[in-house]
C-alpha cells in the first residue's frame, strides 16, 4: 500500500510540476505578446502629429505642441509613427479646442491602417444653384481597394 501511495504521490508531483511549467510558459508568452504590442504603440520622436493642416514632431516623452489658431468646431489629432514593421496610425476622439489655452486631448487610440480611396464621387440633389443662399444636400462616396464603397 505504501508503494502505491508513493507512486501516486510521485505522479501527482510530476503532473503538478508540468502544470506549473506550462502555466508559466503561457504567462511568459502572453506577457511577451503584450510587451511587443505596446512597444510598437508608443508615441515618441518617430511620430508626427497632425491637426487642422498643421503638423509637428512628437517629443521623445510623447508630448507635442501646435502653435496655430483654433477655429470653432470639432477636430481630432491624427498621428503617424514609423514602427519596426512600417507605419503605425493613431487618432484622438473629436475635440473642442481651448482658444489661447491648453486643450486636453485624452486617450490616443491606435487604429488599423486607414484605407485610401481609389476614387471619390460627389453627387448633389441639384447641379445648379440658381439663387443666393440656395442649399443642396451633397453625398460623397469613396471606392477603396477591392471595390468596397464607404463614406470617406
Amino acid at each position: 500500500m505504501d508503494r502505491l501511495t508513493n507512486n501516486v504521490r510521485k505522479y501527482i508531483i510530476k503532473a503538478g510540476v508540468k502544470l506549473i511549467f506550462w502555466g508559466a510558459l503561457l504567462i511568459v508568452f502572453c506577457f511577451g505578446v503584450f510587451l511587443k504590442k505596446t512597444h510598437a504603440q508608443v508615441l515618441n520622436e518617430s511620430c508626427i502629429a497632425t491637426s487642422l493642416n498643421v503638423s509637428t514632431q512628437v517629443a521623445p516623452n510623447g508630448t507635442f505642441f501646435f502653435n496655430a489658431p483654433l477655429p470653432d468646431g470639432k477636430y481630432r489629432i491624427r498621428i503617424v509613427c514609423q514602427g519596426e514593421n512600417g507605419l503605425v496610425f493613431a487618432q484622438s476622439d473629436f475635440l473642442d479646442g481651448v482658444s489661447e489655452g491648453i486643450t486636453e486631448i485624452g486617450d490616443i487610440e491606435f487604429i488599423p491602417t486607414p484605407l485610401i480611396p481609389e476614387s471619390i464621387v460627389i453627387t448633389a440633389e441639384r447641379s445648379l444653384l440658381d439663387f443666393p443662399n440656395f442649399v443642396s444636400q451633397l453625398a460623397v462616396t469613396g471606392t477603396v481597394s477591392g471595390g468596397a464603397n464607404s463614406p470617406p
